[in-house]
């Protein structure tokens, strides 16, 4: 059985739901408060090509200290899984993460990227949210 289909019947299991990105959307994974400052910091990228829609940040259903899901809506359609995974590491997202996604792409995987989330994504505490507007133009 693989890694993934393991991982996604134990978060079944556990009651979670399984979330996958719409075309314009990036997943991004927070486990330490220098990733956290790498996604602020990618956000001005985003803002400065005039890429970014909006964004928020919610705790990860794992409760454990600074992890967290930023969920990024992009003003355009995201060109391909590769883009995507591009963009979420600019963004700060968990290298060990997009390492398995990108092994998972060049094993035939159309959507390496996706979420375990509680039922009811309000039962993730939002921490932050914003839009290009908001986003300081300091990196």
């Amino acid at each position: 059985m693989s890694e993934k289909r393991d991982s996604v019947e134990e978060a079944v299991r556990r009651g979670h739901i399984i979330v996958r990105p719409e075309s314009n959307e990036l997943f991004i994974d927070i486990d330490t408060p220098e990733q956290e400052g790498r996604f602020c910091r990618g956000l001005v990228f985003l803002r400065e090509a005039k890429a970014l829609k909006d964004y928020v940040l919610r705790e990860s259903p794992s409760g454990k200290d600074n992890h967290k899901h930023g969920v990024v809506t992009l003003n355009r359609e995201v060109h391909g899984e590769y883009e995507r995974g591009l963009l979420q590491c600019l963004l700060g997202s968990d290298l060990t993460r997009k390492g398995f996604s990108w092994t998972q792409l060049q094993a035939g995987e159309s959507c390496p990227t996706l979420f375990f989330e509680k039922p009811a994504v309000e039962n993730n505490k939002e921490v932050s949210h914003g839009s290009e507007e908001t986003v300081s133009t300091r990196a």
